[in-house]
């Protein structure tokens, strides 16, 4: 199945889905709770984040029905091509086609699932785990508890969730270079076959310097909003 998972490229524009489920034993109630953010790529925005609570569910119906969730407000924001991510290795290798799908109850989930995407033009999933979908999993957490629906509309809720994700540590393709660079070219002022080979090489160098700068930055950064800043030394951490 790794092969049929979604790897994208550093340089991906579009909407990624991320969804989380939960449930409570019947013994302990039987209900349960779902969530779905809405990630506008490259710059890994929230369009949308919910959640809803489920009075009578179980932990796979809840999955998909986060998931389904999720992507019908993709489709509704005029998702084109959409990614899928999520930690519930049945519903995403189930709506791959990789495993069959046996429970009347589950059925229906996927089959609204496949009506959904059909109205999309490219759907692809990334199994991942749960510690990568912390933002979703926070969200259905918060549903379940409170045993109450809710669409975030509070900005710094979003902050929150923006920088519990981890999403991005998993769904880029690891085979592309981290760094690319782009060859001199020429414009209006300057030949370029004037240009000698140092020069070309003290610009790549130059624009290397610079994205490895930027890399540190965002490395900093994502280590303050995770708590750890005491790992940091004082102009770093003030700098994130």
């Amino acid at each position: 199945p790794q092969l049929l998972y979604a790897k994208l490229p550093l340089d991906y524009s579009g909407l990624v889905v991320s969804f989380d489920g939960s449930a409570k034993t019947e013994k302990n109630g039987g209900y349960g709770s779902c969530a779905w953010v809405v990630w506008r790529l490259p710059e890994w925005t929230i369009v949308l984040a919910a959640s809803a609570y489920l009075e009578s569910t179980t932990v796979n119906v809840a999955e998909y029905t986060g998931m389904n969730n999720g992507v019908r407000a993709a489709l509704e924001l005029g998702a084109d091509n959409l990614v899928v991510v999520g930690d519930s290795r049945l519903a995403i290798q189930q709506s791959l086609g990789v495993i069959a799908c046996r429970k009347e109850t589950l059925t229906a989930q996927l089959n609204y699932h496949k009506e959904v995407t059909s109205k999309i033009k490219s759907v692809k999933y990334l199994h991942i785990l749960r510690e990568f979908t912390a933002p979703a999993d926070s969200l259905a957490t918060e549903a379940l508890e409170s045993k109450t629906s809710k669409v975030v509309l509070d900005e710094n809720r979003k902050l929150e969730l923006v920088g519990l994700n981890r999403i991005r540590e998993v769904i880029y393709d690891s085979s592309q270079p981290r760094i690319e660079i782009k060859p001199v070219a020429e414009d209006s002022t300057r030949n370029a076959s004037g240009v000698g080979p140092a020069a070309i090489q003290s610009e790549r160098r130059r624009r290397i310097a610079i994205a490895q700068d930027e890399e540190l930055k965002w490395l900093n950064l994502k280590t303050v909003l995770r708590g750890n800043s005491d790992k940091l030394k004082y102009r770093a951490a003030r700098d994130a």
